[in-house]
């Protein structure tokens, strides 16, 4: 299905399942009053998902039968950003692949990343501003990024040793401005970085 579709509020979030099917092209999520995803249990994989500015949106649990994020349409990846409730990513516990980049930026109230633990294949990561994230483990099913990762601005980051299986990484790799983190020990497994490396973690 060729569709972009848009979701504005929990009525929009409600009716999904007698409007749409399981495929789509893209699905963009925003909206003041959404406070959960029940409804979009009919999904099971989207080329582009992005998940942004929702102020109640508690939980992401209606996205448990999505697989992958891939598509036939443009620009795919998977973008979660300013939802400034939600604590966890257990929703998306069935995704296995993302084709694109993974954003996960500005929710203040996630602390890590465990829901994505069966992840497996994913372009590129980039994880910034995150007021509470102490970790990254689940991210400890990936072993090659195809394109770069960056991790910035997370005040409360620990470790990153959810990376610790990832070996090869196709692009740049940025690591900065996350005041908690003592040491790189995460990346010890990565052998091959294409395009560079920036620590900007300066111990004091």
């Amino acid at each position: 299905d060729n569709n972009n579709v848009s979701l504005e509020s929990q009525a929009d979030v409600d009716s999904f399942p007698s409007q749409y099917c399981s495929t789509l092209c893209g699905l963009t999520i925003m909206g003041n009053d959404i406070t959960n995803l029940d409804s979009l249990y009919v999904l099971e994989k989207v080329g582009r998902l992005v998940i942004q500015m929702n102020p109640v949106l508690t939980n992401i649990n209606g996205l448990s039968n999505v697989t992958s994020i891939e598509g036939e349409c443009d620009n795919s990846g998977i973008t979660i950003s300013g939802n400034n409730q939600l604590a966890d990513l257990n929703g998306l516990s069935s995704l296995t692949r993302i084709d694109g980049t993974l954003t996960i930026q500005s929710n203040t109230m996630l602390t890590d990343l465990t829901g994505l633990s069966n992840l497996r294949e994913a372009d590129a990561l980039g994880i910034y501003d995150n007021a509470s994230l102490q970790n990254i483990d689940g991210l400890d099913g990936l072993a090659r990024l195809g394109g770069g990762l960056t991790i910035s601005g997370n005040p409360g980051l620990q470790n990153i040793d959810g990376l610790s299986h990832v070996t090869f990484v196709d692009g740049g790799l940025a690591i900065g401005f996350n005041d908690a983190l003592v040491n790189l020990n995460g990346l010890a497994s990565v052998t091959t970085v294409e395009f560079g490396v920036t620590n900007s973690n300066t111990p004091d």
